[in-house]
């Protein structure tokens, strides 16, 4: 929704309450959005593995596909946080720098989060990986044009600090679910399972292995062992 309003906000001109970008201008405003998409593929590839195979460890050692959202925690946070700044922003006509903060925030976030998503859904559904990303991807794609045929009525009848600032609420009220399913996630499968015990298939309750340490002695006595064998 950010991404099909722009030009909406930005190019008028600053009489009629916009900020009188030229057309170059607005494509250089986008390069946040290529900011944070990078800073979230970057952070995504460092933590999207290690943080849910650290908590697996810490709680019982047993993989749960639910141990993947806890990569959302951190989006969760900022996405709101993003979605607040912009709408304050465009309410109080504050600098463009705000806007770009926020539109960096909202699309790290949004962008962290995503794989996130696809991955647990497509870990649920281990031997119908495609057909789980084609339901996920009719979802997105609804309520991404549905958004953008509601937005002009939506900010009419609220004004649009409070239409993001709504947005915010909403992300916020996601948070809560996400951490439901977090916790209790495993449980609610279960009675998917006796339904669905066919498609449902995971790979739930895997044990995580520990590598084995290896130190330096231990590879020159391994070392030295073959060495005398073979002198023998």
């Amino acid at each position: 929704m950010q991404a099909s309003t722009l030009a909406i906000y930005l190019m008028p001109p600053v009489s009629a309450g916009g900020y009188g970008f030229s057309a170059l201008q607005l494509g250089f405003f986008t390069m946040t959005a290529w900011v944070g998409i990078i800073g979230a593929q970057l952070y995504g590839y460092l933590s999207n593995d290690r943080i849910p195979l650290a908590v697996a460890r810490r709680v019982s050692g047993i993989w749960r596909p639910e141990y993947r959202l806890a990569n959302t925690l951190l989006p969760g946070f900022l996405l709101p946080i993003g979605l607040a700044i912009y709408g304050v922003g465009l309410q109080l006509h504050l600098h463009y720098m705000v806007l770009s903060l926020a539109s960096f925030l909202i699309w790290f976030a949004a962008l962290l989060a995503l794989p996130v998503c696809y991955n647990y859904i497509v870990e649920c559904f281990v031997q119908t990986p495609v057909e789980a990303s084609v339901a996920l991807n009719s979802y997105r794609i609804a309520f991404g044009l549905m958004s953008v045929f509601i937005i002009t009525q939506w900010q009419s009848a609220v004004g649009v600090g409070w239409m993001w600032g709504m947005g915010a609420l909403f992300v916020l009220l996601v948070d809560g679910l996400m951490v439901i399913v977090l916790l209790k996630g495993h449980e609610v499968r279960k009675y998917t399972n006796r339904i669905s015990n066919e498609i449902a298939v995971t790979e739930d309750g895997q044990k995580i292995m520990e590598q084995p340490t290896r130190t330096p002695m231990a590879d020159v006595e391994r070392d030295l062992s073959f060495v005398m064998g073979r002198s023998r």
